[in-house]
């Protein structure tokens, strides 16, 4: 019993020492981790297997099949639609859908893509920057920041162009795009 004891609390006091030595060494070890990463995949890249990127683009076959940009709401929330039902793992939406659509039937319409965009895992855009009378809007996820050595550097952008609220309270997340 004394034994098991022992060593139980030899290995709670190696893995203290190990968390605090990460901890304390953590910004001279990040060179080293990223390196030793390039020099496994250098060894024995990672494969992507299933993991596949698909960019579904408007582009100018787009447009001559379906009509001049923008197309009605109703219609991209039937695109969204069928790209969450392939299975995707993210969507990301690089349109802006900074106010309501005020032609006739709009109201209906932001309905429909509201439901589309709600209906999968689905990130909007948002464009920051120096926008007056404008606020950043509210998250459904954190910040997610790597490194803070530049952070000084960064500009503060106090203003936001973003979807409207009905469009966006469904999205899984908002993301940044110039």
């Amino acid at each position: 019993m004394i034994a098991h004891l022992k060593s139980r609390t030899g290995v709670l006091a190696l893995i203290a020492l190990l968390v605090g030595l990460h901890m304390v060494f953590d910004a001279q070890l990040d060179g080293l981790r990223g390196r030793t990463f390039d020099l496994y995949q250098q060894i024995k890249p990672r494969d992507a297997g299933e993991q596949h990127v698909v960019v579904v683009g408007i582009d100018d076959d787009s447009i001559a099949s379906e009509g001049r940009w923008p197309w009605p709401r109703d219609r991209v929330a039937e695109l969204i639609s069928a790209i969450h039902a392939s299975g995707v793992t993210a969507l990301g939406i690089d349109v802006l859908f900074s106010e309501a659509d005020s032609t006739p039937g709009g109201d209906e319409r932001d309905r429909k893509l509201a439901q589309s965009i709600a209906a999968g895992p689905s990130v909007l855009a948002t464009s920051l920057g120096d926008f007056p009378a404008t606020t950043l809007p509210n998250g459904t996820t954190g910040w997610s920041v790597i490194g803070q050595e530049h952070a000084d550097a960064l500009p503060m952008l106090p203003g936001a162009i973003a979807s409207i609220a009905r469009i966006r309270e469904g999205a899984k997340g908002l993301g940044i795009v110039r």
